[in-house]
């Protein structure tokens, strides 16, 4: 993902901010695990789950979501949790290019409306 710290160690300076919470610099870590938007969404999740989830890396986030399951349920939490990345990615996006703030309710909301509606 093209986020700031993968641009800047890719030669590309340019002063990062997370354009979420403006709180911190963009780091992958930053954006999907340690965000407030981030943290809001993965505790929601966990409370779905009925679990706790505490995801430094990527490699723990696939870990997680085959412990314990049946085959079928790991599938549609995986796909749970591709859609989460996306979601971020999304309002990350949404912050850098359209200026625009998202409260974290609206990002669970558009994560639900994706399973309940259909994929827009």
């Amino acid at each position: 993902m093209p986020t700031d710290e993968n641009l800047i160690s890719r030669g590309c300076w340019l002063p990062s901010a997370c354009n979420i919470c403006l709180l911190a610099s963009e780091t992958t870590l930053h954006l999907f695990f340690e965000c407030p938007l981030a943290l809001k969404i993965w505790s929601w999740f966990a409370y779905l789950l009925n679990t706790s989830i505490q995801f430094n890396i990527f490699s723990e986030v696939w870990k997680s979501c085959g412990n314990n399951w049946s085959p079928q349920c790991s599938v549609v939490i995986k796909s749970c949790v591709m859609n989460i990345f996306s979601t971020i990615w999304y309002f990350r996006n949404q912050g850098r290019f359209q200026n625009k703030q998202i409260n974290w309710r609206i990002a669970i909301n558009s994560f639900v409306m994706f399973y309940c509606e259909g994929h827009d």
